[in-house]
């Protein structure tokens, strides 16, 4: 198995309450030939609960 670094990237940061989040992101394996996206993603809805 080749361990490989990666990194990442969020963008679109759209106000939801109170709270900056964000809309989009990718992620990317990088190989000594370049970077090689494996995803890509939007947020098409949001929901979450507030932990008690």
């Amino acid at each position: 198995m080749l361990m490989l670094p990666w990194d990442c990237g969020y963008a679109d940061y759209q106000p939801q309450h109170g709270m900056l989040i964000p809309m989009s992101g990718g992620e990317a394996w990088i190989r000594p030939e370049g970077r090689r996206a494996y995803f890509a993603g939007k947020v098409n809805k949001l929901r979450y609960e507030w932990a008690t």
